[in-house]
């Protein structure tokens, strides 16, 4: 197997996809015996971690690719152009596309539905479908139907743009860390904002949560990085 190092010079990120930054690789990750990779080239490229070929380039992205995740059968990504993509992992072929925020999309969750879940059928509040959510520097992250491709849920209080998301064990509970310096935490359903956590001095760029106590006001943080604040919007 071969190793590849990735330049972590500064750059300014940008919507303007100045020509300069074309060839940057904005986020990896790793499936089984390939890596994928999304760049300021509007593509995704997998590639044989053996042979460190590329085996396909999905493209349909408008601007930059900032995020990518994987469910084994799915590729999901987010982009300066203000969508989220669903890609079939095998195929590379784009199935869904996630359009409705105002400006560029970072993070992403998939929230698989509970289909073990021996109480899904008697809780009235339990939609029993598969959920992608997206934080956005429009302030915003909003629920999506996988199904349908349309919004379930907009969260709304945050005035900096969301750089970060967590989901508790229940799936119920959504997290959300943005560049105004704070954590909230949301009902998924109803979108009501159940609390939030301040004290950072600067933006919150990532975070990890570990256990859930109570109505989902109290949790306990593994860990909380914060960064100086970057001009990501």
């Amino acid at each position: 197997m071969r190793s590849c190092s990735v330049d972590e010079g500064d750059h300014d990120v940008n919507e303007n996809n100045d020509d300069d930054d074309d060839d940057d690789v904005n986020c990896v990750l790793i499936e089984d015996v390939y890596v994928l990779s999304g760049s300021a080239d509007k593509t995704i490229r997998k590639w044989d971690m053996a042979t460190c070929s590329c085996v396909a380039v999905l493209e349909g992205h408008e601007s930059t690719v900032n995020r990518i995740i994987c469910t084994g059968e799915y590729i999901f990504s987010s982009s300066y152009d203000r969508t989220a993509r669903c890609w079939n992992f095998d195929s590379g072929e784009c199935i869904r596309e996630f359009r409705g925020h105002r400006r560029s999309v970072y993070p992403l969750i998939f929230i698989p539905s509970p289909d073990d879940d021996d109480d899904a059928d008697n809780d009235e509040t339990s939609d029993n479908q598969d959920i992608l959510v997206t934080g956005s520097a429009d302030f915003t992250a909003i629920a999506w139907s996988f199904e349908t491709a349309e919004p379930l849920q907009t969260f709304k209080e945050h005035t900096g743009a969301i750089t970060c998301m967590a989901i508790d064990r229940t799936g119920k509970i959504l997290l959300t860390g943005a560049t105004d310096s704070t954590v909230r935490s949301w009902d998924l359903k109803s979108g009501e904002n159940l609390k939030v956590f301040e004290g950072h001095r600067s933006s919150v760029v990532a975070m990890t949560v570990s256990g859930l106590v109570g109505d989902g006001t109290e949790f306990r943080f593994l860990q909380c990085f914060i960064s100086f604040s970057r001009n990501i919007c």
